[in-house]
Protein backbone atom coordinates (compact mmCIF):
# COMPACT_ATOMS: atom_id res chain seq x y z
CA UNK A 1 0.00 0.00 0.00
CA UNK A 2 1.67 3.30 -1.08
CA UNK A 3 2.53 5.83 1.61
CA UNK A 4 2.53 9.57 0.79
CA UNK A 5 3.81 12.64 2.62
CA UNK A 6 1.93 15.92 2.75
CA UNK A 7 2.89 18.42 0.03
CA UNK A 8 2.92 22.21 0.62
CA UNK A 9 2.86 24.67 -2.34
CA UNK A 10 3.21 28.47 -2.30
CA UNK A 11 0.90 29.88 -5.00
CA UNK A 12 0.04 33.27 -6.44
CA UNK A 13 -2.96 35.29 -5.30
CA UNK A 14 -6.36 34.32 -6.84
CA UNK A 15 -9.92 35.41 -6.18
CA UNK A 16 -12.21 33.06 -4.32
CA UNK A 17 -14.31 31.68 -7.24
CA UNK A 18 -11.32 31.40 -9.57
CA UNK A 19 -9.35 29.54 -6.93
CA UNK A 20 -12.12 26.96 -6.37
CA UNK A 21 -12.58 26.44 -10.12
CA UNK A 22 -8.88 25.87 -10.72
CA UNK A 23 -8.63 23.35 -7.88
CA UNK A 24 -11.67 21.48 -9.23
CA UNK A 25 -10.12 21.44 -12.71
CA UNK A 26 -6.91 20.00 -11.28
CA UNK A 27 -8.85 17.25 -9.46
CA UNK A 28 -10.88 16.43 -12.57
CA UNK A 29 -7.75 16.30 -14.72
CA UNK A 30 -6.20 13.90 -12.16
CA UNK A 31 -9.29 11.67 -12.24
CA UNK A 32 -10.11 12.41 -8.59
CA UNK A 33 -13.73 12.88 -7.57
CA UNK A 34 -14.64 15.84 -5.31
CA UNK A 35 -17.07 15.14 -2.48
CA UNK A 36 -17.28 17.91 0.18
CA UNK A 37 -16.05 21.50 0.41
CA UNK A 38 -15.53 23.46 3.66
CA UNK A 39 -15.30 27.26 3.37
CA UNK A 40 -14.51 29.91 6.05
CA UNK A 41 -14.81 33.62 5.10
CA UNK A 42 -12.71 36.14 6.97
CA UNK A 43 -15.74 37.78 8.57
CA UNK A 44 -17.04 34.48 9.98
CA UNK A 45 -15.56 32.45 12.83
CA UNK A 46 -17.09 29.15 11.65
CA UNK A 47 -16.61 27.05 8.52
CA UNK A 48 -19.51 26.18 6.18
CA UNK A 49 -19.50 22.65 4.74
CA UNK A 50 -21.47 21.63 1.62
CA UNK A 51 -21.44 18.91 -1.03
CA UNK A 52 -20.20 19.51 -4.54
CA UNK A 53 -23.29 17.80 -5.95
CA UNK A 54 -25.48 20.59 -4.55
CA UNK A 55 -25.22 24.36 -5.00
CA UNK A 56 -23.43 26.22 -2.19
CA UNK A 57 -25.42 27.91 0.60
CA UNK A 58 -26.73 31.43 -0.17
CA UNK A 59 -24.20 33.22 2.03
CA UNK A 60 -21.29 31.34 0.39
CA UNK A 61 -22.73 31.89 -3.08
CA UNK A 62 -22.96 35.63 -2.34
CA UNK A 63 -19.30 35.74 -1.24
CA UNK A 64 -18.19 33.86 -4.37
CA UNK A 65 -20.20 36.17 -6.63
CA UNK A 66 -18.31 39.21 -5.37
CA UNK A 67 -15.06 37.82 -6.90
CA UNK A 68 -12.88 39.03 -3.99
CA UNK A 69 -10.30 37.57 -1.61
CA UNK A 70 -12.75 37.04 1.28
CA UNK A 71 -12.20 33.29 1.83
CA UNK A 72 -9.26 32.68 4.20
CA UNK A 73 -9.65 28.91 4.57
CA UNK A 74 -10.77 26.21 2.13
CA UNK A 75 -10.77 22.41 2.54
CA UNK A 76 -11.75 20.02 -0.29
CA UNK A 77 -12.17 16.29 0.31
CA UNK A 78 -12.04 13.63 -2.41
CA UNK A 79 -13.30 10.05 -2.63
CA UNK A 80 -9.79 8.90 -1.60
CA UNK A 81 -7.58 9.61 1.41
CA UNK A 82 -6.33 12.72 -0.42
CA UNK A 83 -7.61 16.17 0.55
CA UNK A 84 -6.64 19.72 -0.43
CA UNK A 85 -6.33 22.60 2.07
CA UNK A 86 -5.98 26.27 1.16
CA UNK A 87 -4.82 29.01 3.63
CA UNK A 88 -4.92 32.72 2.75
CA UNK A 89 -1.69 34.48 3.99
CA UNK A 90 -2.40 38.15 4.70
CA UNK A 91 0.41 40.67 4.12
CA UNK A 92 2.28 38.06 2.07
CA UNK A 93 2.85 37.96 -1.71
CA UNK A 94 1.63 34.34 -1.93
CA UNK A 95 -0.87 31.90 -0.40
CA UNK A 96 -0.49 28.27 0.64
CA UNK A 97 -2.07 25.13 -0.80
CA UNK A 98 -1.28 21.75 0.76
CA UNK A 99 -2.08 18.22 -0.39
CA UNK A 100 -2.81 16.07 2.67
CA UNK A 101 -3.10 12.31 3.07
CA UNK A 102 -5.01 10.67 5.92
CA UNK A 103 -4.20 7.22 7.31
CA UNK A 104 -5.86 4.29 5.51
CA UNK A 105 -7.88 1.71 7.45
CA UNK A 106 -10.18 -1.13 6.32
CA UNK A 107 -13.30 1.02 6.14
CA UNK A 108 -11.50 4.23 5.04
CA UNK A 109 -11.50 5.46 1.41
CA UNK A 110 -8.82 4.03 -0.90
CA UNK A 111 -5.48 5.70 -1.48
CA UNK A 112 -4.85 7.58 -4.74
CA UNK A 113 -2.30 6.22 -7.18
CA UNK A 114 1.15 7.72 -7.70
CA UNK A 115 0.17 8.91 -11.14
CA UNK A 116 -2.83 10.76 -9.77
CA UNK A 117 -0.76 12.47 -7.06
CA UNK A 118 1.98 13.49 -9.51
CA UNK A 119 -0.52 14.77 -12.07
CA UNK A 120 -2.44 16.71 -9.40
CA UNK A 121 0.73 18.29 -8.00
CA UNK A 122 1.94 19.37 -11.45
CA UNK A 123 -1.44 20.71 -12.42
CA UNK A 124 -1.72 22.79 -9.22
CA UNK A 125 1.82 24.15 -9.58
CA UNK A 126 1.22 25.17 -13.18
CA UNK A 127 -2.33 26.53 -13.09
CA UNK A 128 -2.06 28.16 -9.66
CA UNK A 129 1.31 29.67 -10.66
CA UNK A 130 3.40 28.28 -7.83
CA UNK A 131 6.27 30.55 -6.76
CA UNK A 132 8.92 27.84 -7.22
CA UNK A 133 7.39 26.68 -10.53
CA UNK A 134 7.24 29.97 -12.44
CA UNK A 135 9.51 30.10 -15.50
CA UNK A 136 10.57 33.28 -17.20
CA UNK A 137 7.54 33.23 -19.40
CA UNK A 138 5.33 32.42 -16.45
CA UNK A 139 6.76 35.38 -14.49
CA UNK A 140 6.11 37.64 -17.43
CA UNK A 141 2.60 36.40 -17.68
CA UNK A 142 2.06 37.46 -14.06
CA UNK A 143 3.41 40.98 -14.63
CA UNK A 144 1.47 43.71 -16.39
CA UNK A 145 2.84 45.13 -19.70
CA UNK A 146 3.92 48.34 -17.99
CA UNK A 147 5.86 46.41 -15.32
CA UNK A 148 7.27 44.10 -17.97
CA UNK A 149 8.61 47.08 -19.92
CA UNK A 150 9.88 48.69 -16.75
CA UNK A 151 11.85 45.55 -15.81
CA UNK A 152 13.32 45.30 -19.34
CA UNK A 153 14.60 48.89 -19.10
CA UNK A 154 15.93 48.19 -15.64
CA UNK A 155 17.75 45.04 -16.75
CA UNK A 156 19.34 46.97 -19.65
CA UNK A 157 20.44 49.73 -17.28
CA UNK A 158 21.82 47.19 -14.81
CA UNK A 159 23.76 45.41 -17.58
CA UNK A 160 25.19 48.73 -18.77
CA UNK A 161 26.07 49.69 -15.20
CA UNK A 162 27.79 46.32 -14.63
CA UNK A 163 29.86 46.79 -17.79
CA UNK A 164 30.86 50.30 -16.66
CA UNK A 165 31.76 49.05 -13.18
CA UNK A 166 33.85 46.23 -14.66
CA UNK A 167 35.71 48.73 -16.88
CA UNK A 168 36.30 51.11 -13.97
CA UNK A 169 37.44 48.25 -11.75
CA UNK A 170 39.91 47.12 -14.42
CA UNK A 171 41.22 50.66 -14.80
CA UNK A 172 41.50 51.11 -11.03
CA UNK A 173 43.35 47.80 -10.73
CA UNK A 174 45.83 48.84 -13.41
CA UNK A 175 46.34 52.26 -11.85
CA UNK A 176 46.78 50.69 -8.41
CA UNK A 177 49.38 48.29 -9.79
CA UNK A 178 51.33 51.18 -11.35
CA UNK A 179 51.07 53.26 -8.16
CA UNK A 180 52.19 50.26 -6.09
CA UNK A 181 55.23 49.74 -8.31
CA UNK A 182 56.12 53.44 -8.06
CA UNK A 183 55.68 53.37 -4.28
CA UNK A 184 57.89 50.27 -4.01
CA UNK A 185 60.66 52.07 -5.91
CA UNK A 186 60.34 55.18 -3.76
CA UNK A 187 60.21 53.07 -0.59
CA UNK A 188 63.36 51.20 -1.55
CA UNK A 189 65.22 54.45 -2.27
CA UNK A 190 63.97 56.01 0.94
CA UNK A 191 64.97 52.94 2.93
CA UNK A 192 68.51 52.97 1.53
CA UNK A 193 68.86 56.67 2.31
CA UNK A 194 67.57 56.19 5.85
CA UNK A 195 69.89 53.23 6.44
CA UNK A 196 72.88 55.28 5.35
CA UNK A 197 71.82 58.20 7.54
CA UNK A 198 71.21 55.83 10.45
CA UNK A 199 74.67 54.30 10.10
CA UNK A 200 76.26 57.77 10.20
CA UNK A 201 74.23 58.74 13.27
CA UNK A 202 75.14 55.48 15.04
CA UNK A 203 78.82 56.03 14.37
CA UNK A 204 78.56 59.60 15.64
CA UNK A 205 76.74 58.45 18.79
CA UNK A 206 79.34 55.75 19.45
CA UNK A 207 82.13 58.27 19.32
CA UNK A 208 80.26 60.65 21.64
CA UNK A 209 79.49 57.80 24.05
CA UNK A 210 83.17 56.84 24.14
CA UNK A 211 84.13 60.44 24.99
CA UNK A 212 81.45 60.60 27.68
CA UNK A 213 82.63 57.31 29.19
CA UNK A 214 86.22 58.62 29.38
CA UNK A 215 84.98 61.81 31.03
CA UNK A 216 82.81 59.86 33.49
CA UNK A 217 85.66 57.52 34.37
CA UNK A 218 87.89 60.49 35.10
CA UNK A 219 85.20 62.08 37.28
CA UNK A 220 84.67 58.77 39.09
CA UNK A 221 88.36 58.53 39.99
CA UNK A 222 88.33 62.11 41.24
CA UNK A 223 85.21 61.44 43.34
CA UNK A 224 86.72 58.31 44.87
CA UNK A 225 89.78 60.30 45.85
CA UNK A 226 87.64 63.01 47.44
CA UNK A 227 85.50 60.42 49.24
CA UNK A 228 88.55 58.78 50.73
CA UNK A 229 89.70 62.20 51.90
CA UNK A 230 86.40 63.12 53.58
CA UNK A 231 85.59 59.62 54.87
CA UNK A 232 87.42 60.17 58.12
CA UNK A 233 85.85 63.55 58.78
CA UNK A 234 82.45 62.24 57.75
CA UNK A 235 82.53 59.30 60.19
CA UNK A 236 83.66 61.64 62.98
CA UNK A 237 80.83 64.04 62.18
CA UNK A 238 78.27 61.20 62.10
CA UNK A 239 79.50 59.86 65.42
CA UNK A 240 79.31 63.27 67.05
CA UNK A 241 75.87 63.87 65.53
CA UNK A 242 74.65 60.54 66.95
CA UNK A 243 76.02 61.43 70.38
CA UNK A 244 74.31 64.81 70.22
CA UNK A 245 70.98 63.20 69.30
CA UNK A 246 71.28 60.75 72.19
CA UNK A 247 72.08 63.59 74.57
CA UNK A 248 69.02 65.52 73.41
CA UNK A 249 66.77 62.48 73.85
CA UNK A 250 68.14 61.87 77.35
CA UNK A 251 67.61 65.53 78.20
CA UNK A 252 63.96 65.27 77.13
CA UNK A 253 63.45 62.21 79.30
CA UNK A 254 65.13 63.91 82.26
CA UNK A 255 62.53 66.68 82.21
CA UNK A 256 59.63 64.24 82.69
CA UNK A 257 60.51 60.60 83.25
CA UNK A 258 57.52 58.28 83.15
CA UNK A 259 56.54 54.88 81.83
CA UNK A 260 54.11 54.19 79.03
CA UNK A 261 50.37 54.12 79.54
CA UNK A 262 50.26 50.36 78.93
CA UNK A 263 52.89 49.65 81.62
CA UNK A 264 51.04 51.82 84.11
CA UNK A 265 47.78 50.04 83.31
CA UNK A 266 49.37 46.71 84.27
CA UNK A 267 49.34 47.82 87.94
CA UNK A 268 45.67 48.73 87.84
CA UNK A 269 44.17 45.24 88.53
CA UNK A 270 46.39 44.67 91.60
CA UNK A 271 45.79 48.21 92.81
CA UNK A 272 42.00 47.90 92.54
CA UNK A 273 41.96 44.44 94.11
CA UNK A 274 44.08 45.63 97.05
CA UNK A 275 41.82 48.66 97.54
CA UNK A 276 38.84 46.29 97.47
CA UNK A 277 40.44 44.10 100.17
CA UNK A 278 41.21 47.16 102.30
CA UNK A 279 37.63 48.43 101.99
CA UNK A 280 36.15 45.01 102.80
CA UNK A 281 38.47 44.36 105.76
CA UNK A 282 38.00 47.88 107.13
CA UNK A 283 34.22 47.63 106.75
CA UNK A 284 34.22 44.26 108.55
CA UNK A 285 36.49 45.63 111.30
CA UNK A 286 34.29 48.69 111.83
CA UNK A 287 31.08 46.65 111.77
CA UNK A 288 32.18 44.03 114.27
CA UNK A 289 33.85 46.68 116.45
CA UNK A 290 30.48 48.44 116.73
CA UNK A 291 28.74 45.14 117.47
CA UNK A 292 31.31 44.27 120.18
CA UNK A 293 30.95 47.71 121.75
CA UNK A 294 27.16 47.37 121.68
CA UNK A 295 27.31 43.96 123.35
CA UNK A 296 29.68 45.27 126.03
CA UNK A 297 27.41 48.24 126.63
CA UNK A 298 24.46 45.91 127.09
CA UNK A 299 26.40 44.02 129.81
CA UNK A 300 26.72 40.79 127.92
CA UNK A 301 28.68 38.10 129.69
CA UNK A 302 32.23 37.63 128.40
CA UNK A 303 31.61 33.91 128.03
CA UNK A 304 28.68 34.52 125.73
CA UNK A 305 29.10 32.80 122.38
CA UNK A 306 27.84 35.73 120.36
CA UNK A 307 30.33 38.08 122.00
CA UNK A 308 33.19 35.63 121.50
CA UNK A 309 32.30 35.11 117.78
CA UNK A 310 32.00 38.85 117.24
CA UNK A 311 35.36 39.46 118.93
CA UNK A 312 37.06 36.75 116.84
CA UNK A 313 35.64 38.21 113.62
CA UNK A 314 36.74 41.68 114.72
CA UNK A 315 40.29 40.42 115.33
CA UNK A 316 40.32 38.55 111.98
CA UNK A 317 39.23 41.63 110.04
CA UNK A 318 41.77 43.72 111.97
CA UNK A 319 44.58 41.30 111.04
CA UNK A 320 43.39 41.25 107.40
CA UNK A 321 43.26 45.04 107.22
CA UNK A 322 46.68 45.47 108.84
CA UNK A 323 48.37 42.81 106.67
CA UNK A 324 46.78 44.15 103.44
CA UNK A 325 47.78 47.71 104.34
CA UNK A 326 51.35 46.58 105.01
CA UNK A 327 51.49 44.70 101.71
CA UNK A 328 50.04 47.69 99.85
CA UNK A 329 52.66 50.02 101.33
CA UNK A 330 55.53 47.65 100.52
CA UNK A 331 54.22 47.02 97.01
CA UNK A 332 53.96 50.75 96.23
CA UNK A 333 57.34 51.40 97.85
CA UNK A 334 58.95 48.76 95.63
CA UNK A 335 57.33 50.31 92.56
CA UNK A 336 58.56 53.79 93.50
CA UNK A 337 62.02 52.39 94.24
CA UNK A 338 62.17 50.70 90.82
CA UNK A 339 61.06 53.94 89.15
CA UNK A 340 63.77 55.91 90.97
CA UNK A 341 66.45 53.27 90.16
CA UNK A 342 65.54 53.43 86.48
CA UNK A 343 65.84 57.22 86.49
CA UNK A 344 69.26 56.98 88.19
CA UNK A 345 70.36 54.42 85.60
CA UNK A 346 69.32 56.84 82.87
CA UNK A 347 71.45 59.58 84.35
CA UNK A 348 74.33 57.10 84.70
CA UNK A 349 73.90 56.21 81.04
CA UNK A 350 74.17 59.91 80.16
CA UNK A 351 77.47 60.13 82.00
CA UNK A 352 78.75 56.87 80.47
CA UNK A 353 77.88 58.22 77.02
CA UNK A 354 80.13 61.24 77.59
CA UNK A 355 82.93 59.01 78.89
CA UNK A 356 82.63 56.61 75.95
CA UNK A 357 82.69 59.49 73.43
CA UNK A 358 85.80 60.89 75.06
CA UNK A 359 87.52 57.45 74.99
CA UNK A 360 86.71 56.98 71.29
CA UNK A 361 88.01 60.44 70.38
CA UNK A 362 91.17 59.83 72.32
CA UNK A 363 91.71 56.40 70.72
CA UNK A 364 91.31 57.86 67.23
CA UNK A 365 93.72 60.71 67.95
CA UNK A 366 96.20 58.23 69.45
CA UNK A 367 96.12 56.11 66.28
CA UNK A 368 96.37 59.16 64.01
CA UNK A 369 99.30 60.70 65.84
CA UNK A 370 101.28 57.59 66.84
CA UNK A 371 100.17 55.19 64.09
CA UNK A 372 99.29 52.38 66.49
CA UNK A 373 96.36 51.23 68.59
CA UNK A 374 95.95 52.50 72.12
CA UNK A 375 97.32 50.00 74.70
CA UNK A 376 94.68 47.56 75.90
CA UNK A 377 95.68 48.08 79.59
CA UNK A 378 95.07 51.80 79.31
CA UNK A 379 91.86 51.25 77.36
CA UNK A 380 90.50 48.80 79.94
CA UNK A 381 91.26 51.26 82.78
CA UNK A 382 89.53 54.10 80.91
CA UNK A 383 86.46 52.05 80.06
CA UNK A 384 86.10 50.35 83.45
CA UNK A 385 82.48 50.37 84.57
CA UNK A 386 81.06 51.81 81.33
CA UNK A 387 77.45 50.85 80.65
CA UNK A 388 77.45 48.31 83.49
CA UNK A 389 74.02 47.98 85.07
CA UNK A 390 73.62 47.66 88.82
CA UNK A 391 73.00 44.02 89.69
CA UNK A 392 71.20 44.81 92.95
CA UNK A 393 67.47 44.24 92.74
CA UNK A 394 64.85 45.62 95.02
CA UNK A 395 63.48 43.15 97.46
CA UNK A 396 60.20 41.70 96.28
CA UNK A 397 57.14 42.86 98.24
CA UNK A 398 55.63 39.91 100.11
CA UNK A 399 52.29 39.66 101.80
CA UNK A 400 52.55 39.24 105.60
CA UNK A 401 50.91 35.81 105.24
CA UNK A 402 53.76 34.77 102.93
CA UNK A 403 56.31 36.10 105.40
CA UNK A 404 54.60 34.25 108.26
CA UNK A 405 54.68 30.98 106.30
CA UNK A 406 58.33 31.55 105.43
CA UNK A 407 59.18 32.17 109.08
CA UNK A 408 57.34 29.04 110.21
CA UNK A 409 59.13 26.93 107.58
CA UNK A 410 62.47 28.41 108.50
CA UNK A 411 61.97 27.67 112.20
CA UNK A 412 60.67 24.15 111.64
CA UNK A 413 63.00 21.19 111.54
CA UNK A 414 60.65 19.37 109.16
CA UNK A 415 57.33 19.66 107.35
CA UNK A 416 54.78 17.24 105.96
CA UNK A 417 52.60 18.34 102.98
CA UNK A 418 49.70 16.36 101.54
CA UNK A 419 49.45 16.74 97.76
CA UNK A 420 46.40 15.88 95.60
CA UNK A 421 45.91 12.13 95.24
CA UNK A 422 46.44 11.29 98.92
CA UNK A 423 50.27 11.38 98.76
CA UNK A 424 52.26 13.02 101.60
CA UNK A 425 55.61 14.75 100.99
CA UNK A 426 58.00 15.28 103.95
CA UNK A 427 60.79 17.90 104.02
CA UNK A 428 63.71 18.19 106.43
CA UNK A 429 65.47 21.47 107.26
CA UNK A 430 67.71 21.32 104.14
CA UNK A 431 64.75 20.56 101.91
CA UNK A 432 62.87 23.50 103.36
CA UNK A 433 65.79 25.85 102.63
CA UNK A 434 66.01 24.64 99.04
CA UNK A 435 62.27 25.15 98.65
CA UNK A 436 62.62 28.70 99.98
CA UNK A 437 65.43 29.46 97.50
CA UNK A 438 63.41 28.09 94.57
CA UNK A 439 60.33 30.13 95.52
CA UNK A 440 62.43 33.31 95.88
CA UNK A 441 63.79 32.82 92.36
Amino acid sequence: MPQFQNISIQISKFTDQLLIDKIKEALTASELQTQDISVQPEFSGNSTRFSTEKPPPPEIAEVLSLNTFAIIRLDIETATTLSISFRRQPNQPSDNVSINFSESYRESPPNPSHAQVIKLTGHLREHLRAVDFLSTEGLRSVLSPELHKHYEFREAAVAKLEATIAQIASQITEDARKVRAQLDIEYQARTEMLNASHAKEVEKFHSEIALQQERLEKQRLELETKLREIDHSKSTHARRKLRQDLKQELAKRSVKFQLTEGTRDLRLPIFLFTIFLLVVSFTGLATYSVLSATLFAQGTDLADRELIATTIKQIAFAIAFASTSLFFLRWNNRWFQAHADEEFRQKQFDLDLDRASWVVEMALEWKEEKGSEIPSELLSRLTNGLFVADSDHAEEALHPADQLASAILGASSGASIEVPGGTKVQFDRKGIKRLQKSTQK
